[in-house]
């Protein structure tokens, strides 16, 4: 049975991006030896879900998530690069969520606040993996919708501390 799984990193004040919706305070993290446990992680997933701009962001960087599938929550048209395909769907999740739990492999939400909110309101998401970097942004864009979805409870699967200031902190719904 797969599971939902957000997988993301933020800055000690919990952004996403910075002021300019740029996510480059993340380029100091990250060596060849060491890359947090995310080449282990796409292993386990077989689908990513993100919102629009995540995607627009990622399709910025030129680059794709090779062997998955691909579902961007939007209300709008999108450009879909040459030789890629997209499911795009919009509005309430959980039908989604319900045909992603009955595969074999994991999905991805990657991002950002809106759409894991969305997620969050209906308890669709069954584990977060956050890598928080010792960076203070001030600004820009959270993870978090301020005072939603309300609460939930979650229980510490794992802490992992590196030697560069990264700490990962993973949680499973209770």
């Amino acid at each position: 049975m797969g599971k939902i799984v957000l997988y993301i990193a933020t800055s000690i004040d919990g952004r996403i991006a910075d002021a300019n919706s740029s996510v480059q305070y993340l380029d100091g993290y990250g060596r060849p030896e060491e890359d947090y446990g995310y080449q282990a992680f796409l292993q386990r997933i077989g689908t990513v879900v993100m919102g629009a701009a995540t995607y627009e962001k990622i399709l910025s960087f030129s680059y794709w998530y090779e062997g998955m599938e691909h579902v961007i929550f939007s209300s709008r048209e999108l450009e879909v690069p040459e030789g890629r395909s997209i499911r795009k769907l919009s509005g309430d999740p959980t039908e989604l969520a319900q045909e992603l739990r009955g595969r074999e492999k994991d999905s991805w939400l990657v991002g950002g606040a809106v759409l894991l909110n969305s997620f969050l309101e209906r308890n669709l998401v069954d584990e977060m993996i956050i890598t928080i970097v010792p960076e203070y942004l001030g600004a820009g864009i959270s993870l978090w919708q301020d005072g939603k979805p309300g609460n939930s409870t979650w229980k510490l699967g794992a802490c992992r501390y590196y030697d560069d200031g990264v700490v990962q902190l993973q949680y499973l719904r209770q």
